[in-house]
Order: C-alpha cells, then structure tokens, then sequence
C-alpha cells in the first residue's frame, strides 16, 4: 500500500488480490483514492458539491473510502457479491444519525434529481433524501468497482 498525502487530503493506493487456483494471481481490483472529489460527483452522475469539505464532498469521499477499505481487507467477498457489497457501502454512507449532515448533502450533491420511482411512496422528506443518498452512494460503489476491476473475468452478474 502507497500513501500520497496532498494539501487537502490524503489519498491511498492499494492492490487487492483475490485467491484462484492459478499460480500467478493478478490483482483482483486496483483501488485508487486520489480521485477528487468533482471526478466522484461526475462519477457519481449528480452535482459537484460546494467544496472539497462540504457535506456532500464528504458523502462521496466515505462512499470511495469505505470501499477501499473492504476491498483491501476482504477483496474476495467484494468479487463474489458486488452488488451486495454496494449496497452496504451506501448504507453506512447515508448520515442518518444528523438530519442536518443528511440534508446539507441531499441539497450539495442535488440528489434530489434522483428517480426513486422503484421506492414507492415517499412518506416524507428525511426518507427521500436517505433513498436518493443510498442510491447516489449504490450507483458511486458500483462505478468505482467497474473501474478499479483489473480482472475482466470477475463476474459482471455479480454486480448485477
């Protein structure tokens, strides 16, 4: 593992491995932290936050933190069931414990643009924004995998 400390952050680059039978194992993922953040919210497909510390800047940077850090300590789990793994990431990613935390990045990320037709009915605007940061933080994990995956034969299903 490599540490690059920045002015504003401190990004890591680590190789996760996943066992096989071959010999010779190549890296499963290749994780990369020194995205910016703008490049997160482009990945992310929603709006570039106020700033490198605001809440919706630190949504996004726990979502690709988070996620480094299960691959780098379980990388054959997070091959294995992609779209699971995803999923808990944005879970521990939404800030439900602080309304304010919860809605200040709702509003900075503009998460409000997302379709949450698959939910149903909202019954009101604290739960709206916990979905559309979920699926915001979902959709981020999954993208991240997509690019941080050097091995093409990693099921695309799992993801699914």
């Amino acid at each position: 593992m490599s540490t690059y400390t920045g002015d504003h952050a401190t990004t890591t680059t680590t190789t996760a491995q996943v066992d096989t039978e071959a010999e010779d194992t190549a890296p499963a993922y290749l994780v990369d932290t020194t995205a910016t953040t703008y490049t997160l919210a482009n990945d992310a497909d929603v709006a570039c936050p106020d700033s490198l510390t605001s809440e919706g800047a630190e949504f996004l940077a726990s979502v690709r933190d988070a996620l480094a850090e299960r691959i780098e300590h379980d990388a054959e789990d997070v091959a294995k069931n992609e779209g699971d793994v995803c999923a808990e990431i944005a879970d521990g990613a939404v800030p439900v414990w602080n309304t304010h935390r919860l809605m200040t990045a709702y509003v900075d990320l503009a998460a409000y643009r997302e379709d949450l037709s698959d939910y149903g009915d909202t019954v009101d605007g604290v739960t709206l924004a916990t979905w559309s940061l979920h699926q915001v933080g979902q959709r981020l994990a999954s993208t991240l995998l997509d690019q941080w995956r050097t091995d093409p034969e990693i099921s695309a299903e799992s993801a699914a």
